[in-house]
């Protein structure tokens, strides 16, 4: 948690050596160990999510700006966000791509400690479903054990 909370803090790229700007080695031993940590953060987000924190170069500064952003949300901004979901319609995007809308909705959501119940999420995918999926949509729902919507997409 060192690189994230900033208990280890980023050393200076340079050193004054006797009046002489050197390279710290420190500094990169700390990029290459902070670098994974930022991977791994940026891993875990949707892709809308991931907009607010591509540019930044350290996973303390990616950490706090998701802090900030997503920590202490607003009851306001949880049903802002559970309304655009109830609104949300396949209409003519493809299938993965409403259901990509609805992850990086119930994803918000489940930042703000507001998660939406997975068969909730199931039941808004398959009712925006065509005719087509109509066999596919009963399968689902007579299963005796609830689909994810990794195994629905």
């Amino acid at each position: 948690m060192g690189f994230i909370d900033g208990n280890r803090p980023c050393p200076p790229p340079i050193l004054k050596v006797n009046g002489v700007d050197m390279i710290n080695p420190e500094y990169s031993l700390w990029i290459c160990q902070d670098q994974p940590i930022l991977n791994v953060i940026v891993g875990s987000l949707s892709s809308r999510i991931i907009l607010f924190i591509t540019s930044l170069k350290t996973s303390k500064n990616a950490w706090t700006t998701l802090a900030t952003t997503y920590a202490k949300p607003s009851r306001g901004r949880v049903m802002q966000i559970k309304g655009q979901l109830a609104n949300l319609y396949k209409g003519s995007q493809r299938v993965i791509e409403y259901m990509q809308q609805i992850k990086s909705r119930s994803d918000e959501l489940a930042m703000m400690d507001a998660p939406i119940n997975s068969e909730d999420l199931t039941i808004k995918i398959l009712e925006e479903l065509s005719a087509e999926y109509k066999d596919i949509a009963l399968a689902v729902q007579a299963r005796e054990t609830p689909i994810s919507f990794e195994e629905l997409a």
